[in-house]
């Protein structure tokens, strides 16, 4: 029974294997991740372009809301009626499929406001189109993303929150400037894709392309630390957020960091400092003696004077006292003595 059931499983992981959705899933999550990083960074041309290629892979609704979104945007920056009815015909394929919850109060609400702008519009011209035949090129697509925002796999449809204050990133292909989200063509071969964003460290990938097929180059920024230098008596201790720090300077990430600089018998310095990326910063700490320390001192100068003060005390008792013992000795030898010898 157990045979027969691990053939049964076999079988079937084989089946999955072979199953073309799963395959359309990858693809359609490898442009999701594309589309969803172009959206933040409010390149919507971008975003729609993968998300659309996203949904012809594996149609499903969350897919086609994300599309919608993405030229919703897109009208609203260049007032092109194609990119409102493409949106308008997303919208509502996700109202057929999703009829409650989730996103469908703004699917609704986007799907009215394009409908009354296409109803106003002038209808465009409608072009007769020309076969022609499929131009296939080798690209590379330049997906750039910060550590601190790199995105999973998950999809769902795209949030259309504010954006946050964005990052300026820079890529090039080979030396050329390119945008970023987009296949740029290339010659088949060799590559190398640099790109670089203020505050975080220059990253360079070389990418092999091949005839007539498209790479993405996937590319994750770190931060840049913040280096801080503190000069200080050289037996200090420096803790950072609570930790010893032993490196010299101290390397943190940005952001807000307690400083605290101690030595025994010297009063304990705090700082607490707003660091950004890569920023760098010098610090002098002068520690003070604790009133404890100077109280000791006091003490153990009376003491050393109250000691010098007992041995000279001493030394005159031990010469007044040998002094007594000679005229003691002479008065029983020699008899009475006179005034002066007392």
């Amino acid at each position: 029974m157990k045979r027969a059931l691990a053939v049964v499983l076999l079988l079937a992981g084989v089946a999955r294997a072979d199953d073309p959705v799963a395959g359309d899933r990858k693809v359609a999550e490898e442009h999701y991740a594309i589309g969803a990083k172009a959206y933040k960074a409010q390149n919507f041309a971008a975003a729609a372009e993968q998300f659309d290629a996203a949904y012809q892979a594996l149609p499903v609704p969350e897919l086609a809301f994300s599309a919608a979104q993405a030229y919703r945007r897109q009208y609203k920056v260049d007032g092109q009626l194609a990119n409102a009815r493409r949106a308008a015909e997303l919208y509502k394929v996700y109202l057929d499929q999703v009829k409650r919850g989730k996103r469908v109060r703004d699917a609704a609400d986007s799907l009215v406001d394009l409908e009354r702008d296409l109803a106003r519009a002038t209808p465009e011209p409608v072009a007769v189109p020309v076969p022609v035949a499929p131009r296939i090129v080798t690209t590379i697509v330049v997906s750039p993303s910060l550590e601190s925002e790199a995105m999973g796999s998950m999809m769902s449809e795209i949030s259309d929150a504010p954006a946050d204050a964005q990052i300026e990133i820079h890529s090039t292909i080979d030396g050329k400037d390119v945008p970023e989200f987009e296949a740029i063509e290339v010659e088949p071969g060799p590559h190398v894709v640099r790109v670089e964003a203020e505050g975080y460290e220059p990253s360079e990938l070389k990418v092999e392309t091949i005839k007539n097929g498209q790479r993405t180059a996937d590319v994750v920024l770190k931060p840049m630390p913040a280096r801080v230098e503190i000069a200080t008596e050289s037996d200090a201790r420096i803790h950072v957020d609570g930790r010893l720090a032993s490196d010299r300077p101290i390397t943190v990430p940005a952001g807000k960091h307690l400083f605290v600089v101690s030595r025994p018998g010297r009063a304990t310095v705090a700082r607490e400092l707003d660091l950004e990326r890569g920023q760098e910063v010098s610090l002098q700490i002068d520690l003070q003696p604790t009133g404890q320390r100077r109280l000791a001192r006091w003490v153990t100068v009376g003491a050393v004077a109250l000691g010098g003060l007992s041995l000279v005390s001493l030394g005159a008792a031990i010469y007044y006292d040998g002094k007594a013992s000679d005229l003691r000795n002479r008065l029983e030898t020699e008899g009475n003595g006179t005034a002066d010898d007392i």
